[in-house]
């Protein structure tokens, strides 16, 4: 007689057939086969095809799963430790609204609580709310210091403060000139985040994003805000964005 492999579940699932007759299940098949939640990897439990799911055992889509992991590997620079040791300190984080807001600048409380159900990790939400303000601050190809410096000090009137994650990680970027897969990264995301999200809560993720990125384009554009307040580069870079969210 043979006897079926142990695998492991993701969540609880209903009543399941028993095994073909002449086959032994292993202990605790019998109450994945009941329904009931044996816990992860427990001896005898179900292997059912599902979404993947977070730790807290919440549905993730499968698009944001992989398009989340396009966008980390994209912004997470190999050879820049700082950003590879920002990049630990984000996984440290708990799951939750206070440490998305403190990894993304997201204040909008409705945003952050769906994007904990959607099991949005820091890691993912820090470059999301990051690469529009790094693509405007790159619009023209170049960063001066008087540039950089007008970056930063937008930002932190925006709530990036020095010290935090978020602060460390624009510096970073700031330095390294990003290659045209960060901003296609961060269009692939969105697109599978914002179906996900009700009219309002797309909103205020639009909010939350471009208008930091404005401010910044704002302050650096025109030689530091004297004449045109944005360049003609920058209106391209905002509006690109833009388009993510109007379609």
């Amino acid at each position: 007689m043979t006897v079926l492999p142990a695998v492991c579940w993701g969540a609880a699932r209903a009543p399941l057939p028993p095994p073909p007759r002449g086959q032994l299940e292993q202990p605790g098949a019998c109450a994945a086969r009941s329904g009931i939640l044996v816990g992860a990897c427990a001896p005898g439990a179900l292997n059912v095809a599902a979404r993947p799911v977070d730790i807290a055992g919440m549905s993730k889509p499968p698009t944001l799963v992989s398009s989340g992991r396009e966008l980390e590997d994209s912004f997470f620079l190999e050879e820049d430790r700082v950003l590879l040791e920002r990049l630990k300190a984000l996984r440290r984080m708990e799951e939750n609204r206070e440490a998305l807001g403190r990894a993304s600048g997201i204040r909008d409380p409705e945003v952050l609580k769906r994007l904990v159900e959607l099991g949005v990790r820091p890691e993912s939400v820090a470059p999301l709310a990051l690469v529009p303000v790094v693509e405007v601050a790159w619009a023209d190809g170049k960063i001066d210091d008087r540039e950089r410096r007008a970056v930063l000090d937008a930002a932190q009137a925006r709530g990036i403060r020095a010290g935090e994650i978020q602060h460390d990680l624009l510096q970073s970027w700031l330095v390294h000139r990003p290659p045209q897969q960060l901003l296609e990264a961060w269009q692939h995301y969105l697109a599978g985040l914002l179906p996900e999200l009700t009219p309002d809560q797309r909103q205020g993720l639009r909010r939350e994003l471009l208008d930091r990125a404005r401010a910044v384009a704002e302050a650096s554009g025109g030689f530091l805000g004297l004449g045109n307040k944005v360049s003609p580069q920058e209106s391209a870079v905002l509006e690109q964005l833009e388009k993510v969210f109007t379609g």
